[in-house]
């Protein structure tokens, strides 16, 4: 039992089970897990509900997996993808097969084993990180955010106008960065950081300046200028944040 809940808390939480997180993490599942007859979902319920996975150092250990790194850039900036079932098909097909150059096809395990990243010690998640498959996440990165990707006539890109207009104040270029932040990685980052963003955003300019230009936009959105000034703003500011290491961390 021991043996399961510990192969349950690296897929969760953290390869590291110090003795601390066996006494009070592992043992308790456990016990659960026998008590339920071997039935997993209680004793993965008392994980998920436990103080312990909701911790802030249980936040952002794990690596990304290529499948994480791909679909939380898509959800979470509410990426379109084609509604009737062929177009959707072959977007989505296409996406997959990139995950097979980041190491990770998915549905074809590598062996019996699983993947390498949660059981192989001393890399564990680190397997996922290669020089190649670096390059692969950063390159899916840049064009997702940018031109994006077309198969069969069907585009698939960021629309990041359209979503900063989900956010609290997307006029206000701090709150505006913090909240992209907040969504899409699993801690703060520190306000040298996010600095070094705004810098991105407007390049030695005064905040009013964003204030502006967008409020500009919203004004008149049919004007392509406009629209295309601003979108080029946000497009460099993603590509910059889907690219920090941070971005990697889940």
């Amino acid at each position: 039992a021991r043996f399961i809940c510990r192969k349950l808390y690296r897929w969760f939480v953290y390869y590291v089970i110090d003795e601390s997180v066996e006494q009070q993490v592992i043992e308790p599942m456990a016990q659960i897990l026998i008590d339920a007859d071997y039935e997993i979902q209680p004793a993965l319920e008392a994980l998920f509900r436990s103080a312990h996975f909701y911790d802030a150092l249980s936040r952002g250990p794990m690596i990304r997996t290529p499948l994480d790194f791909l679909f939380t850039i898509l959800k979470t900036a509410q990426t379109p993808i084609p509604a009737e079932l062929t177009p959707r098909y072959q977007v989505l097909w296409q996406l997959f097969r990139r995950l097979i150059d980041m190491q990770m096809e998915y549905f074809a395990l590598p062996d019996v084993a699983g993947w390498k990243a949660y059981y192989q010690e001393p890399l564990f998640y680190r397997n996922w990180i290669s020089a190649n498959t670096l390059k692969e996440r950063s390159e899916l990165a840049v064009t997702i955010a940018n031109n994006g990707y077309q198969f069969n006539g069907n585009r698939i890109k960021l629309e990041p106008l359209e979503w900063i207009t989900t956010f609290a104040d997307p006029m206000e270029p701090n709150a505006m960065i913090t909240e992209m932040i907040t969504l899409l990685y699993p801690q703060p980052l520190t306000d040298g950081q996010l600095a070094s963003l705004k810098e991105v955003l407007i390049p030695g300019l005064p905040d009013f300046e964003w204030t502006l230009e967008y409020g500009n936009y919203l004004a008149d959105p049919g004007n392509e200028d406009l629209r295309d000034a601003v979108d080029s703003k946000l497009r460099d500011l993603l590509t910059t944040i889907l690219n920090l290491a941070e971005f990697h961390l889940s």
